[in-house]
C-alpha cells in the first residue's frame, strides 16, 4: 500500500492512530516473540524451501 500511496502516513494506511502505530513499532520484538512461543507463526527457511514449526 505504501507504494500506491507514498504520501500517506503509515497510520492512515493501516487504520491505526499514531499512538497505536508507535506502540506497535516499539513492541515489535515482543509481539514476534509471543507469536513464535505460541507456535502461531511459521518460520520459512529460504535455503531449502522447507517450513519449520
Amino acid at each position: 500500500m505504501k507504494k500506491l500511496f507514498p504520501e500517506k502516513h503509515d497510520s492512515i494506511i493501516l487504520g491505526y492512530s499514531k499512538s497505536h502505530l508507535d506502540w506497535c513499532k516499539s513492541n515489535l520484538n515482543d509481539m514476534w516473540t509471543f507469536l513464535i512461543e505460541k507456535k502461531t507463526a511459521f518460520l520459512y527457511r529460504l535455503y531449502d524451501n522447507q517450513q519449520t514449526y
